[in-house]
């Protein structure tokens, strides 16, 4: 009993004297949210309460000038400080006191009706309106009970749901001389984060506007800033409202020869490697890589930072028809950044109207990029397969041949821009041969086979383009 007194005496003088963390940055990473802070560290013993509770190997202690000797560093738990913490407590108080008065009461009127059901003798008027009496007061008082227990349920519900816990972690610290400690731990049990960004294409004014917004919830309880606030772009697939990526058509069947092995021992070693740590901030000629945000205050709950709209101004509209994937054109806004821009999820308007979600970006200024909007839907796209064989050719060779038509048709009450792209095989054997051409003939050819034509459509043109390819090779009898 006298160790376990002496044990609560120094946990009441140890936690006292805790120091209250100035938190300092909030980095989003692609792997999660983490929170930077910094306490004044004593000489001797010292309680450092965290914004959440974590294990020691979440930790990671930042080297910085002036930090402090450290001799031991161990984690407990203790309860959070504040107002926030403070009323949830009293608010616990109150609904406990009014369970064990609604108890009280229930018990009360159970032996009242008992009494009254199992009296031997009927009982004298005056009596049994006592017994009435007191049993309207009591049930009277125990829906009273009820009520402000019901509602003190829901205030508490409120407050709990801007709190993580009724614990969070401490680090007890023993330093031989004090200093500056910097902390560094995961905040995903009580900080999430959201990215919200809208991309309006006005085409007629030939302008994309772009508003970012950031969506911070927090459930420390406690009102924190100014802080920095750290952003790093994510990586995500492309979505919907974007046509399929262009992959080159490569005639090979096993003929090209395997890699050297060195090479192969390279791409090993390579893949052992990890990836440099990059830590740029917004540059003129690099990717964006991180955005800092400073003189941020989180208040318990939701906060939206709105960051300012930028307006781009747009190079062209055009419809591209990706024939290479499917037949359908797809809105596309072609435009040289100034500035860079992060990997983004972002919701896309066209002239006022929502075409959906999809991943974007990186972009870096000076270099020319696009986004996509969508399919635009009256544009006609129709493919007729003319010609589609395959056979032996008189010297001995397998020869494929096949030859499609492609009509488009504008629907739209104005003249468009369309992009036409689509794809011819390569070869990486000399014994193929590959014969392609096309009517009207292409504007450009890649040397990874995408091909591509570009022209104007007047309100109800029609652009009809045939393209037909041959492929040679050795026979598959030799």
């Amino acid at each position: 009993m006298l160790v376990r007194i002496l044990f609560s005496c120094f946990l009441v003088l140890l936690l006292a004297g805790k120091i209250c963390a100035l938190p300092r940055v909030i980095e989003v990473y692609r792997n999660g949210v983490f929170i930077v802070e910094e306490f004044e560290v004593k000489e001797g013993e010292n309680a450092l309460p965290l914004l959440a509770r974590i294990s020691l190997e979440e930790v990671e202690f930042l080297s910085r000038e002036g930090a402090p000797k450290l001799v031991n560093i161990s984690l407990t738990e203790v309860e959070p400080e504040g107002e926030l913490f403070n009323k949830l407590k009293e608010l616990k108080e109150r609904e406990k006191e009014l369970a064990d008065r609604e108890k009280e009461l229930l018990a009360e009127l159970t032996l009242l009706e008992e009494g009254i059901k199992h009296s031997q003798e009927a009982l004298p008027a005056a009596e049994f309106e006592k017994y009435l009496d007191l049993r309207e007061r009591l049930n009277a008082e125990r829906e009273k009970v009820q009520k402000e227990r019901a509602a003190l349920k829901e205030e508490i519900a409120k407050l709990s749901a801007k709190v993580s816990g009724e614990k969070v972690s401490a680090l007890l610290v023993w330093a031989t001389e004090g200093g500056r400690l910097w902390v560094r731990y995961p905040a995903s049990r009580w900080l999430t984060f959201k990215d919200h960004y809208t991309f309006s294409l006005e085409t007629s004014q030939k302008s994309l506007k772009i508003a970012p917004q950031f969506l911070l919830t927090q459930k420390s309880g406690r009102v924190l800033g100014p802080l920095e606030l750290r952003f790093y772009p994510r990586s995500r697939a492309v979505g919907a409202v974007a046509p399929p990526p262009f992959n080159p058509w490569v005639i090979s069947e096993g003929l090209v020869p395997p890699p050297r092995v060195l090479l192969g021992k390279a791409a090993s070693a390579l893949k052992k490697l990890k990836p440099p740590r990059i830590e740029r901030e917004i540059a003129g000629s690099a990717y964006w890589e991180r955005l800092s945000i400073k003189g941020v205050r989180l208040v318990p709950g939701r906060n939206v930072i709105p960051l300012p709209v930028e307006t781009l101004t747009v190079d062209r509209v055009i419809l591209e028809v990706p024939l290479y994937a499917v037949c359908a054109a797809y809105f596309r806004a072609d435009f040289t950044p100034d500035r860079s821009l992060p990997r983004l999820l972002a919701q896309l308007y066209l002239d006022g109207s929502f075409m959906g979600r999809t991943w974007l970006g990186p972009f870096s200024p000076g270099q020319k990029a696009h986004i996509y909007f969508g399919v635009a839907d009256l544009i006609e796209v129709k493919q007729e397969v003319l010609k589609d064989i395959t056979g032996d050719s008189f010297w001995g060779k397998e020869v494929q041949e096949k030859v499609t038509r492609t009509t488009i048709i504008n629907h739209y009450p104005r003249r468009v821009f369309v992009e036409v792209r689509d794809r011819i095989p390569v070869s990486h054997h000399k014994e193929i041969k590959i014969e392609a051409e096309a009517d009207p003939p292409w504007d450009k050819r890649k040397p990874d086979g995408e091909v591509s034509w570009a022209f104007s459509l007047a309100p109800e043109e029609k652009k009809i383009l045939v393209l037909s390819i041959k492929i040679k090779r050795p026979s598959q009898k030799d």
